[in-house]
């Protein structure tokens, strides 16, 4: 595969602490629905008029069920676009001039990368999208069949290979789509059955279709573990991850970037339940997993790189 031209790497960013907006939405929980309730309902919140009435009847807890309620507006006014006026008043990075940030991570100068297969070798092609499609489900029970490196190659490509270059090599077209093209993340594979690949942790380099090796993540906790004790994570062949890096998108669409990081990390975990069914294998996408302990296992800083979402994939 033609390896792409380098782009200028950027020296100086603006970066918003996304952690400040994390943090004001700490402590909502879910919990279950009244009884004939059409209404998704949130520890502490009162949705409903008579909620809302008894709220105002129950004195000092009154104030309490008010500040919750307004940090769940907080909270939710991040699933809304910028108003116009907002949107013009913001000034993007994009909108200042500033180079774009790379299309992905850098590769270290001298690393060994290990070449993949066409994606279009692998064996079966047999499945519709139709079939594809009626067949999707989330599977979690996998055997101890491994994943041939033909099918890791496909996967890899369905939910992440650049299919070509446009704005001067800038920015890539990709098998699944980003707003503005912008591709913010990087996929993390750990390893544990893929014929001709020692186990291990690796990083796709979706710009040469290749896999930078990693090392092993140590002697801490297994995915598994990470993932609140889902030990079907640990059962699979092979274990996506992916991490944003959300300057990729802040820089093109500012305040907008949060909505369209966690809509396109979507996209690209549905295109690999497609893909699965594709090969005969099953995958499950998990969010439920603790943060830091995962931004240790990949070696990320989880400020400039953050995982936000991860499937295990297996053979049945």
């Amino acid at each position: 595969m033609r390896e792409l031209t380098p782009v200028e790497t950027v020296t100086s960013v603006h970066l918003p602490d996304l952690k400040a907006r994390r943090s004001r939405h700490e402590g909502l929980s879910r919990r279950r629905r009244p009884s004939g309730s059409t209404e998704p309902t949130w520890s502490g919140f009162a949705h409903t008029g008579a909620r809302k009435a008894s709220c105002r009847r129950e004195g000092a807890s009154r104030g309490r069920r008010i500040d919750k309620e307004d940090t769940l507006t907080e909270y939710r006014k991040y699933l809304r676009n910028q108003t116009l006026p907002g949107m013009s008043e913001m000034q993007t990075d994009q909108m200042k001039g500033l180079p774009i940030p790379p299309i992905e991570k850098p590769v270290p100068e001298g690393a060994a990368l290990i070449d993949l297969p066409s994606p279009e070798s692998v064996a079966s092609w047999e499945v519709t999208v139709v079939e594809a499609l009626a067949s999707r489900k989330s599977r979690r029970e996998y055997g101890d069949g491994a994943l041939s490196c033909e099918e890791l190659s496909f996967l890899l490509w369905a939910t992440q290979g650049v299919t070509g270059l446009i704005r001067g090599g800038l920015v890539t077209e990709r098998t699944v789509p980003s707003g503005g093209g912008m591709h913010p993340f990087e996929t993390y594979l750990a390893i544990r059955r893929v014929d001709g690949l020692l186990a291990g942790l690796f990083r796709y380099v979706a710009t040469r279709h290749q896999l930078l090796p990693l090392g092993s993540p140590g002697d801490g906790p297994s995915l598994g573990e990470i993932c609140n004790g889902q030990r079907f994570v640990d059962r699979a062949a092979a274990v996506f991850v992916w991490a944003a890096r959300p300057y990729r998108t802040e820089y093109r669409y500012g305040d907008d970037a949060l909505k369209d990081l966690l809509i396109s990390v979507g996209h690209v975990c549905q295109n690999l339940y497609l893909a699965c069914e594709a090969i005969g294998a099953g995958t499950c996408a998990v969010l439920a997993y603790q943060q830091d302990p995962l931004d240790r296992f990949l070696g990320v800083d989880g400020h400039d790189e953050i995982p936000i979402y991860l499937a295990p994939v297996g053979r049945p």
